[in-house]
């Protein structure tokens, strides 16, 4: 139990001895943090989901994004080997977040097996956001998750969905090629944007809805310009070469027209331009599908690049909370541990949207900007909370979005008291 728990929180019982937690009396130990995750049964997680997404959502998008997490523990049903995001060669769980596109916080989650694909386990996934209130939403979600399945369940389980859609689409190719030459005219333009769009109203999988072609010009320069330079790394790459590099042909064949020599193993290479020319003619160019008739080729755009704060989500989760492997060993423990991370998640979230301008003006990072609170002391004399020494102007800059300083004696002053006058 021990060796398991030292693995959740590392550190905790350091962090309370310099941390004070009004109401929290009790020594977090590695035993104490599993007998808590333990606790954290099906039913309360699921009142809980219920209680915040009532709080926190009105009547905004919802993004949906899903990530990998490894796992150790065998004895968990849901725990296969299958599609891994991160590349580590362990048995995984797989877990689907919906996020609120407006406020940038995470409102639920759901875990399934490792082993399916995303798309496949996607009906499930809406099936049980419904039971928790997520009932009446947009839905904001990535190309991978196209299927007949996931149309068909989305147009059933959501209020409207978005989807973004590859270009190698037959659909896609198509309707680039039909605008390639007419859509970066003014009257397609988006307002306040660099961006053109068009749209035409069509169906997918039988799903009614728009088909919008977006362009975006300093996006295709920038591809070309990179497309440019790996075509040059790669000609230098065979000019250096003295043999037909057959085992490397798909490196270059999709750039260069190859030709081996009929004696020896020497060739000749030249840029293939007419592929080249038709790679650069479509960069620039995304298409997003909607079944939400009335909204703006904007206010499409702004909801589907919203969704990337789901994906920041889980790279916080995994590179900044250590949570890329879950190194718990029976399915209650790490039920709770992943109910904790989310809730984890949604604090740090909170801190971050609250932090976003002191952050974005010093240059700085959520991290940096905490650790800039370490040295903070607050004395206890004659019934009344202070700080033990003045703020600095940066310390003050970070607490002030929380009214920390004010909120921080009233509510140690009010714990005091209660320690005081247990009765009150």
């Amino acid at each position: 139990m021990n060796r398991e728990a030292n693995t959740i929180i590392d550190g905790i019982d350091d962090w309370q001895e310099k941390n004070l937690v009004p109401g929290l009396d009790k020594s977090l130990t590695s035993q104490s943090c599993c007998q808590l995750f333990e606790s954290l049964n099906y039913q309360k997680t699921q009142s809980f989901f219920k209680d915040w997404i009532k709080k926190t959502l009105k009547d905004e998008a919802v993004g949906y994004e899903v990530t990998s997490v490894s796992s150790y523990c065998k004895s968990i049903p849901e725990v296969e080997y299958g599609y891994n995001r991160v590349k580590q060669a362990l048995p995984q769980i797989n877990i689907g977040m919906f996020c609120c596109e407006t406020k940038k916080l995470p409102l639920y989650y759901n875990r399934y097996s490792g082993s399916l694909s995303d798309k496949t386990n996607l009906s499930p996934v809406l099936a049980k956001a419904r039971e928790v209130g997520l009932d009446d939403v947009k839905v904001v979600l990535n190309g991978g998750l196209i299927s007949q399945e996931s149309f068909s369940s989305l147009s059933k389980l959501s209020k409207a969905f978005t989807i973004g859609l590859s270009t190698n689409l037959d659909i896609s190719k198509e309707m680039i090629s039909s605008h390639l030459h007419d859509i970066n005219m003014y009257p397609n333009k988006l307002p306040g944007l660099e961006i053109f769009c068009l749209q035409q109203q069509t169906s997918i999988y039988g799903i009614s809805g728009k088909l919008m072609l977006y362009f975006d010009p300093q996006n295709q320069s920038q591809l070309c310009s990179e497309l440019s330079e790996r075509i040059e790394q790669l000609s230098a790459e065979l000019s250096k070469l003295k043999r037909c590099p057959v085992n490397k042909l798909s490196r270059f064949s999709k750039y260069f027209e190859i030709v081996r020599h009929d004696k020896g193993n020497g060739f000749d290479f030249k840029v293939d331009n007419d592929a080249v020319n038709k790679m650069m003619e479509t960069k620039g160019f995304f298409l997003i599908f909607t079944t939400d008739m009335l909204a703006k080729p904007e206010d499409s755009l702004y909801y589907y690049r919203a969704k990337d704060a789901d994906e920041k989500f889980f790279e916080q989760l995994k590179l900044n909370m250590r949570g890329s492997r879950v190194r718990t060993y029976n399915q209650h423990t790490t039920d709770g541990k992943i109910f904790v991370a989310f809730i984890a998640l949604v604090i740090r979230a909170y801190i971050l949207g609250k932090l976003n301008k002191y952050i974005t003006e010093d240059s700085s990072s959520l991290k940096k900007a905490m650790n800039k609170l370490e040295n903070i002391i607050i004395v206890h004399s004659h019934g009344n909370c202070r700080f033990s020494k003045a703020l600095t102007k940066q310390q003050k800059d970070i607490l002030t979005p929380f009214n920390a300083a004010v909120d921080i004696f009233t509510s140690l002053n009010s714990y005091q008291k209660a320690l005081l006058n247990p009765s009150v």
